[in-house]
């Protein structure tokens, strides 16, 4: 039997790869058998990263905010697999209304 959490010959794209929460995505992807192709916009958190993950990572940089450049980086990864959309941006085109939550570096104690 074959193990079902097996993920040999599948292609996983993760926006925001390249640190934090993201990268550990992409490790465990790789684990389980995935190819993983990192997104993001530096570069050299990128090369770090996918060189810290081996043979199984490659990268691309891209800002995915950028919706105009999508179909490129579907045409350039090939066929995708498993998407992970971990791409931390709070200036991106959606803007729903914060109410009740702390801007951006507040502390908040209760």
């Amino acid at each position: 039997m074959t193990n079902p959490f097996r993920l040999d010959n599948q292609i996983a794209l993760i926006t925001g790869g390249g640190t934090g929460i993201g990268l550990g995505i992409a490790r465990c992807l790789a684990a389980a058998g995935a190819k993983v192709v990192l997104v993001g916009r530096r570069e050299p958190e990128l090369a770090n990263a996918a060189l810290s993950i081996g043979q199984a990572a490659s990268f691309v940089v891209q800002d995915v905010t950028k919706f105009s450049e999508a179909p490129a980086l579907v045409a350039r990864v090939g066929r995708i697999d498993i998407l992970v959309n971990n791409v931390g941006n709070d200036e991106g085109a959606c803007r729903l209304p914060r109410r009740g939550v702390p801007s951006r570096g507040t502390v908040v104690r209760r």
